[in-house]
């Protein structure tokens, strides 16, 4: 009787003939570039995958047809079972020693040949960098990397650090196995996008194929039934994984099949290697053909499978990022919609009870598996009543083991967009200080339809990012940027702050709307009597210019004092210091939450001439049921109002909105609401909107008669989908705001009379408030 190690070598071997005669056992040339030392791959995440996708989708080349799409991403970035050739010994210059040998392989090549659309031939190969080319190659590929690389007892669980792998040619098989082809999703477990994608491409233009038709010549001469055949849908999702289990698994287990190999990520915040929590048993004989990131992947392509003919049919340039960010997170509409990653496990016991073809398609993809790739069963018969077998153990793992409840991941549903600028000092070390700006990244939405983030080096003023609106991005220019790490020195850097700020405000361009934002995190910055004083200066004349910047100051708790005064300045309602016990980036990111529900800043266009001081504010914006959009007129922009300010909303088109307005940002009870019908207008007057002309009382209180102007607008209901490009998800609804009688910005900056007495008396207020506190606690 052959061991099971001899058996595996002779798989192997005969796997790597069968591969050279299909020509197949190569990776592409367009592939080969990621397998070279230097390349910099993005954290393996959802999110990341997503935008890169909707990069992807603004290129001017870009042809919006999903199923397009789906395919030539299937074809373009898969291959599956690559792996680290286990008869290698040297690596030359024009040499990488990896091949498509992995049991994946077979399964790929027929879904590829012959169950897939082609894929497109003018794909925009210059939307996006290498880094982002290969990091969608290592997402979309599946196979495992099986030997030991040398960090097994920092990263396999304990359990398994000592497991005695055998040595093949001088090697050892690694105690937790890479898992490749996964992505990280924020509350919906890992996922094989391989799966997910194929499963759309396939929908999007289903097949039934005989065997005949797939298997060229019929290899074995071998008979198949009448009316055998394989559907795409199904081969991309369950049966293809479960034939591989079955071909592979039958002969050389007793009982019950390995199912679903669980694993950890080396890390939840850069999240690249999965790595597998597995026994001795499942090492030495590789019984990983279908891991718990596949049986999800293939529950979710499945489900996608079913949604996207729908949601094509009635909209025909809907976008795969759309489709992708509706069910993996909870933007608004996901709670409205049953497709969605939190109901797996309702999804799968529907399709256990009442699909009659789950059986069915294990059976016929088993048989052309059994004749396609190197195998033990002679018997073919076994295959049936074995196909049964294996969907049943399947259905009691997948339903008692892996979906024991149904995921759900809470998420703030409206999240103001926020333009982000974050100057940090030396603190905490390039990872940690890395990993808090990717979570900062992530919990204020930054992407192509949310926020945006500036980041910059408190040292030496350099600006590692600027405007980005890309988490990836953000990773990457911080990975590749030289940190010097040195001390801050904040007045120089709020004097770069403020030549931004200056340089905006004389931009005649239409600005995007956005919450401004400022964090320094200086946690271990100090700052001496003449840093207080031009930083005072400086933060003047940014208010000044930019009077709905928001400053978030974070030290520490001796600290705190010296920034006191920072927020004495005009214009520094909202102003806050942070100043936590322990030096914990997870407290300071829970403080931060709350700035989604600051409102985006209308400010006054850029005048065109000098003869015309007013210019009508004319914006178009989209709202997701569920969400609101909050909004602020700040009172620098309304004392030079004569009369009265009109707010017009035009709802355009696609579904029913509410617009309330008021001066107090609670709406507390005095605010004005009007519903909008479809394509029809409503409008707002208010008059005299600051009589005073003073905007501050006490503490910096807003003036009773000078009061910012606050406007919300919320989507009742959508009644057809949004086919625009600027529509982040399907339901959104557009709406048209135009602001008349505002005064334009000339540049020249014209306080309201009494800001600057104002102003000064608050400050003597703060110093005599100061001195008295130092008295009482002495």
């Amino acid at each position: 009787m052959m061991t099971s190690h001899f058996i595996k070598q002779t798989i192997f071997l005969i796997i790597l003939i069968k591969g050279i005669e299909l020509q197949k056992q190569t990776i592409p040339k367009h592939l080969i570039k990621c397998y070279k030392n230097g390349v910099l791959l993005y954290p393996m995440t959802m999110e990341i995958f997503i935008e890169i996708i909707r990069k992807i989708e603004n290129h001017p080349y870009f042809l919006n047809d999903m199923r397009i799409f789906s395919s030539t991403l299937f074809h373009r970035f898969s291959r599956d079972g690559i792996e680290k050739d286990r008869y290698f010994v040297t690596s030359e210059e024009n040499t990488i020693p990896y091949t498509t040998t992995g049991f994946q392989s077979f399964k790929f090549h027929l879904l590829s040949h012959y169950l897939l659309p082609q894929p497109m031939n003018n794909f925009p190969e210059d939307a996006i960098t290498l880094e982002e080319w290969c990091t969608l190659h290592f997402m979309l590929s599946s196979s495992v990397d099986i030997w030991e690389r040398g960090d097994e007892n920092l990263m396999c669980p304990q359990s398994f650090k000592n497991q005695n792998t055998s040595l093949i040619h001088n090697r050892r098989k690694s105690a937790c196995p890479i898992e490749k082809g996964v992505v990280r999703t924020k509350g919906f477990g890992t996922v094989s996008l391989n799966h997910v994608i194929s499963a759309i491409a396939a929908a999007l233009q289903p097949l039934r194929v005989q065997p005949d038709q797939m298997l060229e010549g019929n290899m074995n001469n071998n008979r198949y039934e009448e009316n055998m055949y394989v559907d795409n849908k199904w081969v991309s999702t369950f049966s293809g994984d479960l034939a591989e289990m079955l071909i592979i698994q039958k002969p050389i287990i007793k009982n019950y099949y390995s199912f679903g190999i669980g694993g950890n990520w080396n890390d939840i915040r850069l999240p690249i290697n999965h790595y597998l929590n597995v026994d001795n048993e499942v090492i030495e004989k590789e019984l990983w053909q279908f891991t718990d990131a596949e049986i999800i992947g293939a529950i979710d392509g499945m489900r996608l499978a079913q949604e996207v003919l729908s949601w094509t049919q009635s909209r025909r340039t809907l976008r795969l990022s759309q489709l992708l960010e509706s069910y993996y997170t909870n933007r608004c509409t996901s709670h409205l919609h049953p497709a969605h990653a939190s109901k797996r496990k309702l999804f799968f016991s529907e399709i256990m009870r009442s699909d009659d073809k789950f059986v069915e398609q294990v059976q016929s993809f088993s048989h052309i598996l059994a004749d396609y790739m190197p195998n033990y069963i002679i018997n073919k018969s076994i295959i049936n009543t074995e196909s049964e077998r294996i969907v049943d153990n399947f259905n009691d793992y997948a339903s008692n083991y892996l979906l024991t409840q149904e995921q759900f991941h809470e998420e703030i549903h409206t999240k103001m967009k926020i333009r982000m600028n974050v100057i940090y000092d030396n603190t905490w070390s390039e990872y940690e200080t890395l990993t808090f700006l990717l979570e900062l990244a992530e919990r204020i939405d930054v992407s192509y339809h949310g926020s945006s983030i500036t980041v910059i080096a408190g040292d030496i003023g350099n600006i590692i990012v600027k405007d980005c609106k890309s988490i990836g991005e953000l990773f990457y220019n911080w990975r590749t940027y030289v940190h010097d790490r040195g001390t801050m020195l904040l007045p120089e850097i709020l004097a770069k702050l403020n030549k931004m700020t200056i340089d905006e405000k004389s931009s005649v361009e239409d600005p995007e709307w956005f919450t401004d934002i400022t964090v320094i995190l200086g946690m271990s910055t100090s700052l001496d009597d003449q840093d207080i004083t031009d930083s005072m200066t400086l933060l003047k004349s940014i208010k000044q210019q930019n009077p709905d910047m928001i400053f978030v100051y974070i030290t520490s708790t001796p600290r705190a004092p010296m920034y006191v005064k920072l927020t004495s300045v005009a214009d520094s309602q909202n102003d806050r210091i942070i100043a936590p016990h322990v030096n914990s980036y997870h407290q300071i990111l829970q403080e931060l939450d709350d700035l989604h529900f600051n409102p985006i800043a209308i400010k006054p266009l850029s005048c065109m001439n000098e003869t015309r001081n007013k210019r009508n504010i004319d914006k178009q914006d989209y709202v997701t049921p569920g969400a609101v959009n909050f909004y602020r007129i700040h009172p620098q922009y309304l004392c030079q109002v004569s009369k009265a300010i009109v707010i017009r909303i035009l709802n355009k088109n696609y579904g029913t909105l509410a617009a309330c307005i008021s001066r107090d940002k609670t709406f507390n009870g005095n605010e004005q609401c009007q519903q909008i019908p479809l394509n029809e207008e409503i409008s707002f007057k208010i008059r005299y909107p600051c009589p005073s002309r003073i905007l501050y009382s006490e503490h910096q209180n807003w003036n009773e008669r000078c009061k910012p102007i606050y406007l919300r607008i919320s989507a009742k209901q959508s009644l057809s989908l949004c086919t625009e490009n600027e529509c982040r998800t399907p339901h959104d609804i557009r709406f048209q705001m135009i602001i008349e009688e505002m005064h334009c910005s000339s540049g020249k900056y014209n306080m309201c009379s009494g800001n600057v007495l104002s102003s000064s008396i608050n400050y003597l207020l703060l110093v005599i408030s100061l001195v008295i506190n130092i008295c009482i606690f002495r």
